[in-house]
């Protein structure tokens, strides 16, 4: 981001973002607008309905309006760029709309995910998964939130090896 884009997101009520579109999906600099967001959340993982949210690092976050090109997209194209957006505003801690044909403002909302509804407790053949952490901290670690998670649902179906821990490499 710009000089000084930073306090400007982040101070401001509402961002307005025009992207083009390409191959189906926003362009790579719309994309890489949101990946440089990522300092405006701590460097830290928590759990939120299930999933991993970056930690807030600030009170309060701007809503997010979104208009992009739908010329020559198709709809479930539109479908996927939408549900992009609203994913994205949402762990941004944002509200999130878009601008739509008639210009209108229309608030997107969250559509379930098609899920394969596979119980991970009750999985095929495998007998047990084993994980090679490599992360360089243990407790307090995104990875160990994270691997926490993996544990509690799977059990003793799930073996987690510590990379740092050379003498157990010929395991």
């Amino acid at each position: 981001m710009a000089k000084n884009m930073n306090a400007d997101y982040i101070n401001s009520d509402t961002i307005i973002l025009l992207m083009d579109t390409a191959q189906g999906f926003i362009s790579h600099q719309a994309k890489a607008f949101f990946d440089r967001t990522i300092p405006h959340y701590n460097p830290y993982i928590e759990i939120v309905d299930g999933e991993c949210h970056h930690v807030a690092r600030y009170k309060k976050y701007p809503d997010l309006v979104f208009y992009f090109d739908r010329a020559g997209l198709k709809n479930q194209e539109e479908q996927v760029i939408e549900d992009y957006l609203y994913r994205a505003a949402y762990q941004f801690k944002s509200k999130a709309y878009r601008i739509d044909e008639s210009l209108q403002l229309v608030k997107l909302q969250s559509r379930k995910t098609k899920r394969l509804g596979v119980d991970p407790v009750s999985v095929g053949p495998m007998d047990k998964l084993v994980i090679y952490n490599g992360s360089p901290r243990k407790s307090g670690s995104n990875s160990a939130i994270i691997l926490k998670k993996v544990t509690e649902v799977l059990g003793n179906r799930v073996e987690i090896r510590d990379l740092k821990e050379r003498d157990k490499w010929e395991m």
